[in-house]
């Protein structure tokens, strides 16, 4: 009987320890935006910008907050010779994961992105980023060229 209870008590201490070691959700629990549509287009104009501001509070421990912006930024310091369109926009995303132990985690993204639109409504250049509430970043994607 003894190797029996023996046992069983070793597969609860694993079960227990495999428990602990389950990856949590890293997910935001409140986002707000500065606009609140989290997009901001301005005029056709030859200096200007346009900014949107995220801030997001994720679980668990590893990023608390994650603060960013997303600015489109149109012939500063200097004026550009023809208008152009600023466009910021912040993105928010969850990507489901697998643990160690093949259950399922979330970890929520945010990606700010910049883009110069000239006036027939073509993208010039566009840049983004993604920062995650697990601590990842990406490196920024760049397409195009910035005018001026």
């Amino acid at each position: 009987m003894k190797p029996i209870w023996s046992l069983l008590c070793s597969l609860f201490l694993a079960a227990t320890f495999a428990t602990s070691l389950h990856a949590q959700d890293l997910v935001f629990t409140s986002i707000q935006c500065d606009p609140t549509s989290c997009q901001e287009e301005g005029p056709a104009e030859t200096q200007g910008d346009v900014t949107v501001d995220f801030i997001g509070y994720c679980t668990g421990d590893i990023v608390p907050v994650l603060a960013v912006n997303a600015q489109a930024v149109i012939g500063k310091p200097v004026a550009c010779q023809t208008p152009y369109i600023p466009f910021a926009l912040v993105e928010t995303s969850k990507t489901q994961y697998l643990d160690d132990c093949g259950r399922p985690y979330y970890v929520s993204y945010v990606t700010p992105n910049a883009e110069i639109i000239n006036v027939l409504g073509i993208t010039v250049f566009h840049v983004d980023a993604a920062y995650g509430c697990d601590g990842s970043e990406t490196a920024p994607i760049v397409v195009g060229t910035k005018p001026c």
